[in-house]
This record gives structure tokens, C-alpha cells and sequence, in this order.
């Protein structure tokens, strides 16, 4: 598996966990992988990252 990298400052994200994620306006719920960067401190959803 290849590393997420921060859309930010291009370094490595580190992963959090899974998390669950519930959409206000259609009330659905998804559950997502989080990834966190110690460089510049943003934490990110899977689905915000690029391949």
C-alpha cells in the first residue's frame, strides 16, 4: 500500500483510524480512514486525498 502525502506541505500523513462521519443534510453515515500530518497539523478524510 502506497502512502497518502499531504496535499499541503507534501510530506507523509500518518494514519489515524477509522472513523464514522454522518452527513447532515442527507443523514447518511460513512465510515472513513483518517490521516493526520505532524508537518503542518491538518487531519484529512481518505475521500479529500488523491491518488
Amino acid at each position: 500500500m502506497k502512502n497518502k502525502i499531504c496535499p499541503k506541505c507534501k510530506k507523509e500523513l500518518e494514519e489515524v483510524g477509522f472513523a464514522e462521519f454522518m452527513n447532515i443534510k442527507t443523514k447518511e453515515t460513512t465510515c472513513e480512514n483518517l490521516y493526520f500530518c505532524k508537518s503542518c497539523d491538518n487531519r484529512y478524510k481518505e475521500s479529500e486525498l488523491k491518488e
